[in-house]
Formats: structure tokens, sequence, C-alpha cells
């Protein structure tokens, strides 16, 4: 629990504990819309998570897509995970689709960059809570969703902050 707990919140590195009725089949949009920003590259670690020892690389895949890479350690043993994610904006605000594998459950979680410092080195993020969103069977009823319910706080949990500990 404490594992995919870490993992999920990354999803930005970034998300929180994540249930299968939050993952998507579908992501916002392709992921060849939005170029990268070169902000995200980096070390990250959470400021909620009370080990240090845990943390996220963001590098560049491609000028679309980012390679995350969730290290944590547990006692003696590293153990990582890997994954990809993108950029997307819906109307005045940008999200992370993040990429998501856990045995037989395969699709995406969103995380809104809600704010994103001057110099790059802190990120506050929010997952979109949809419970539904396991249930959509059309591409383009997920960016409809969001794009509805950009204002609405409730569509929104698990605020994580991030720190940029090295930039790349």
């Amino acid at each position: 629990m404490k594992r995919n707990f870490l993992f999920s919140t990354a999803a930005l590195f970034f998300v929180l504990v994540i249930g299968c009725n939050r993952i998507s089949k579908y992501p916002i949009d392709d992921p060849a819309r939005l170029k990268i920003d070169n902000t995200l590259l980096g070390k990250w670690v959470m400021k909620e998570d009370t080990s240090k020892l845990n943390y996220f690389i963001v590098k560049k895949k491609n000028d679309f897509k980012y390679a995350v890479t969730y290290m944590n350690k547990w006692g003696t043993h590293i153990q990582y995970e890997d994954f990809e994610m993108f950029l997307s904006k819906v109307s005045y605000t940008r999200f992370l689709n993040v990429q998501y594998y856990y045995e037989s459950v395969q699709g995406y979680f969103f995380l809104k960059l809600i704010d994103i410092n001057e110099t790059g080195d802190t990120i506050t993020t929010a997952e979109v809570a949809d419970t539904t969103l396991s249930e959509i069977t059309k591409p383009a009823e997920v960016r409809g969703r969001i794009n509805r319910n950009l204002d609405n706080p409730l569509f929104f949990a698990d605020t994580a902050h991030f720190y940029k500990v090295k930039g790349f």
C-alpha cells in the first residue's frame, strides 16, 4: 500500500493512492500536441513524503514525452518504477497525463499543475479525482469532463508539493 501511495503521487511525479476508478483508458489528448516543459526535468522529492530517500527522476524522452523513474529505499533494497508522462492543456490549465500500469490495470491518471514557482524548483499538483474515469468510452469525453470541471475543487484531490533537488 505504501509503495502504491508513493509511486502514484508522482505522478509528478506525482499522485497519491490511486483507485482503479481514477484510471482512464484514454489520455486527455495526443502526446504530440504540447512540447515538454524543461522546468519539469530533474530530481524531485515530494514534501509530504516523510522519507527523503524516495524521489522521482524526470528526463526528456523526446520533444513531447518525459521518462520518469521513481526510486524508493526499503531497508537495504532500492526499488524503482519507470513510466512515461506528457503534458496537455485544457483551457487555461496544464495537466500531466501519467501512464499507469499495475497488474491488469492500464491507462492514465491526470495531475493538474496548480503552481510552478518562478525559479522552477517547486511544483504543486492535484490529482483528477473523478471516480468515473474508468467508465469513459470515447477519448474526447476525457477532455470534455475535465474542461467542465476545471473550477470544481471537488474534482481534484491529493494535493502534493514537490521540490527540485537537482536539475538536468
